[in-house]
């Protein structure tokens, strides 16, 4: 047996091993946590923008923290804060459960983010440290099919304990994977060569923080009018001082929190330029899609979970393929038919209706998985091939940091544009329709007339409450409409850096430097 058959005798049990807790974490943010979205809405009585932040809060301490993850990891070993903080997300996962009203449950998804936050960035240097370069990307796509395998099996459960128990039952398969994560992580991670303990660059990590949560807050602003306020001002004004300030600290710092030299390597920083944007936008499907099932067709959260059932299948098949594929072909073709594909996706996405079936929803979802997996493998594999050996871990936290942001920025602006773009049809559904108008009076005698047949006492009002429910019903699915249109269009923004995607090879130079 040679050098490299010992060191990696066990590299796919670590790969099962981080996969299982990257799965637990992708379940906090978007997809267990959308399904039952609609459950909680009716049980704490809040709307759309205030159920995001159930989703926010968790991703925007995770971004938070993950800058810190490499410091924290030299001081006490990446395997000791994986396993640590694993056992804390397992505590919280369970608090959860627990929770006894909307603010308890937001308090404890920004403790579960903190956790989340610490291992989540340490997967992929872990896969890196167990396998060679030449098959990384096909472990990449083997990650990816395990991880929407168990995601598609563990929503299914996760559903059906939801739909017969309450929503809290929908957390409790997530414990198994934390603790089979842990049992095993236990046995078989270890600790790769430590880099010395720099300072610890507190200032850039509480500007970095500021910036970040301020321009979270900035885009979630509920019923402010357009036009500058107090509370916009102060706002602006502390996101552009905090970044302007960050920057600054972090290009003069010996130890800084973030290297941004990193980002001399041009296909990482427009790697990490896609790995905000697409979060950011698909977070249109992963928030608004399962509200839409649930309260506008009905369906159940066990329903819901279904309709993805075909993606997770084809994705999980496509998965390895593209990673293979990014190994031998330039990734660029790859991504760039993921990007248009994705985008087309979401325009069809658009024309969803009240008459929509849940096999034309499913197949829209299969669609969007091919092409999805057709950015992600090619894209990690990219990035990381292109940087030193000691920068991948820095990598790894940075671009996981950039899909968080990008789906914590994402979800609230996504929000925002739903209850923006609901006011405005609301309106202009009302504006058309007068108490006064004899086209009105005349198609509400005739409603009345027919709820004769009902045991109502008021007819009339019964009709105008049925009138009230299809404006609203309109109004929301324009509202969807619009906002997966303007999504799309957006998403398109990203095919300019994948022409920067090139597979480059770290030059001697540039590793020694780092």
């Amino acid at each position: 047996m040679n050098d490299f058959d010992r060191h990696h005798t066990h590299a796919w049990l670590i790969l099962v091993t981080v996969s299982l807790s990257a799965m637990s974490v992708l379940s906090h943010s978007i997809g267990m946590i959308s399904l039952l979205l609609p459950r909680m809405m009716s049980e704490f009585a809040i709307d759309v923008q205030s159920a995001q932040w159930v989703l926010t809060s968790f991703m925007l301490t995770m971004v938070v923290i993950m800058p810190a993850v490499g410091w924290i990891g030299d001081v006490f070993g990446q395997r000791n804060l994986y396993l640590g903080s694993l056992l804390l997300f397992t505590g919280c996962t369970f608090a959860c459960t627990l929770a006894w009203n909307y603010p308890s449950l937001i308090f404890l998804r920004v403790i579960q983010g903190i956790a989340a936050g610490c291992f989540f960035p340490l997967t992929t240097p872990f896969i890196f440290d167990s396998f060679p370069e030449g098959r990384r990307g096909f472990v990449l796509g083997a990650s990816n099919l395990t991880l929407i395998t168990g995601s598609t099996l563990g929503s299914l459960i996760a559903s059906t304990l939801a739909d017969s128990f309450g929503w809290r039952w929908g957390f409790y398969y997530t414990l198994v994977l934390c603790t089979s994560a842990l049992t095993i992580g236990y046995v078989l991670l270890r600790d790769p060569p430590r880099s010395p303990v720099g300072r610890f660059d507190f200032l850039g990590a509480v500007t970095l923080g500021t910036a970040i949560v301020s321009a979270v807050l900035l885009v979630t602003q509920q019923n402010v009018p357009l036009g500058l306020n107090t509370r916009t001002l102060t706002l602006v004004t502390l996101c552009t001082v905090s970044a302007v300030t960050f920057i600054f600290v972090e290009l003069r710092s010996k130890s800084p929190l973030v290297d941004l030299g990193i980002y001399r390597h041009t296909t990482f920083a427009a790697g990490s330029f896609l790995g905000f944007i697409v979060p950011a936008t698909t977070t249109a499907v992963t928030l608004l899609l399962p509200i839409f099932l649930q309260r506008l067709l009905g369906y159940s959260i066990l329903q819901s979970a279904i309709l993805r059932v075909p993606s997770g299948i084809t994705t999980a098949v496509i998965g390895p393929l593209t990673g293979w594929l990014s190994d031998r072909v330039d990734p660029r073709i790859l991504i760039g038919t993921g990007v248009i594909g994705f985008a087309c996706m979401l325009y069809a996405l658009s024309s969803l209706s009240m008459q929509s079936s849940g096999p034309s929803i499913a197949g829209l979802l299969v669609l969007m998985g091919i092409v999805s997996m057709c950015i992600w493998s090619p894209l990690s594999n990219t990035m990381f091939s292109a940087l030193p050996p000691a920068s991948v871990r820095l990598g790894a936290g940075l671009h996981a940091l950039m899909r968080q942001l990008g789906r914590s920025v994402g979800g609230a602006l996504v929000a925002v544009m739903f209850s923006q773009r609901l006011s405005a049809r609301v309106a202009r559904l009302i504006g058309g329709v007068s108490a006064s108008s004899a086209v009105f009076s005349y198609h509400l005698d005739r409603l009345s007339t027919r709820m004769l047949s009902y045991p109502h006492p008021d007819p009339e009002s019964l009709a105008i409450d049925f009138i009230q429910q299809t404006l609203w019903q309109e109004a929301t699915v324009a509202a969807f409409s619009d906002c997966y249109r303007i999504t799309a269009v957006i998403f398109l923004i990203t095919i300019i850096p994948v022409y920067f995607l090139r597979r480059t090879a770290p030059s001697c130079a540039q590793s020694q430097a780092a």
